[in-house]
C-alpha cells in the first residue's frame, strides 16, 4: 500500500507527457485536401505550358536540312543566300519518305537534340548539343539496332565512355 501512495503524485506527470497538442500532425506535410489542390494546380499549370509550347513550335522554321550550307570560315549553318546564320529545326526524309535525319539550330550553332535514321527506319545516331558543343548523351546504333557507342559530354568534351564498339 506504501508503494501506490508514494506513486499516486507522480501519476498525473506521467500522463502529462501522453497528451498531445495535435502540434506534432503539422510536421508531417500538407494534408490530403492540401496535396489534392496542389496537383489540381500544377495540371492545369502543365496544360497552359503545353499550349504555350505548342504555339511557340508554330513559330520555329523549319526547313529541308539538305538545304542548309556549313560556312567553312565560322563553321556556322546557314539556310540562305544572304549568308544569315541559320535559326530553327531542320529535317530530312529518305525516298520513301521515311525520317533520315532532324536537328536544331540556334544562330547557325547545334543546339538540342539531333537524331538520324537509317533507310530501313532504324535509329542510326542520337546526340544532344548546347551552344554548337555536344553536352549531353551521344549514342550511335548499327543498322541491326544494337548500341554500338555511348558517350557523355559536358560543353563540348568527353566526360565518361560508356560503351564502345568499332
Amino acid at each position: 500500500m506504501k508503494i501506490s501512495y508514494f506513486a499516486l503524485p507522480f501519476l498525473p506527470l506521467i500522463f502529462a507527457g501522453c497528451e498531445g497538442d495535435g502540434g506534432a500532425a503539422s510536421d508531417v506535410g500538407p494534408s490530403t485536401f492540401e496535396q489534392v489542390e496542389t496537383l489540381d494546380r500544377l495540371k492545369k499549370e502543365l496544360e497552359i505550358l503545353k499550349w504555350e509550347n505548342s504555339r511557340l513550335a508554330l513559330k520555329v522554321i523549319k526547313v529541308d536540312g539538305s538545304q542548309l550550307v556549313r560556312d567553312k570560315n565560322t563553321g556556322l549553318w546557314h539556310h540562305d543566300v544572304n549568308r544569315v546564320p541559320f535559326t530553327g529545326r531542320a529535317i530530312e526524309t529518305y525516298a520513301n519518305g521515311g525520317p533520315k535525319g532532324e536537328a536544331s539550330f540556334l544562330n547557325g550553332g547545334h543546339d538540342g537534340m539531333s537524331r538520324f535514321w537509317y533507310e530501313s527506319g532504324a535509329r542510326k545516331e542520337e546526340s544532344q548539343w548546347f551552344d554548337n558543343r555536344r553536352h549531353g548523351f551521344f549514342r550511335r546504333w548499327d543498322d541491326a539496332g544494337k548500341l554500338i557507342e555511348s558517350k557523355q559530354f559536358k560543353n563540348g568534351e568527353l566526360i565518361e565512355v560508356f560503351v564502345e564498339f568499332r
